[in-house]
């Protein structure tokens, strides 16, 4: 597929993520949350939920990558 991403690829590629580290990104992502409110509802530090963030976000970017190089 000439190296673009589709839909489902990233879908398959959150499904393929811890559960909490999916949460964290879509939260943050699509719910527009903080960290910190992400936090309070996760019953984690806000310094944890960014750092789930940040490598799950470097997970998904890997992925990205390995499928641009096809």
């Amino acid at each position: 597929q000439d190296g673009q991403l589709d839909g489902q690829q990233v879908t398959q590629w959150l499904d393929e993520l811890d559960a909490i580290d999916r949460e964290v990104i879509v939260m943050h992502l699509w719910g527009g949350m903080t960290f910190r409110q992400i936090a309070d509802v996760m019953g984690l530090s806000a310094a944890t939920a960014n750092r789930r963030y940040q490598n799950a976000l470097t997970q998904l970017q890997a992925r990205a990558n390995q499928n641009q190089m096809r």
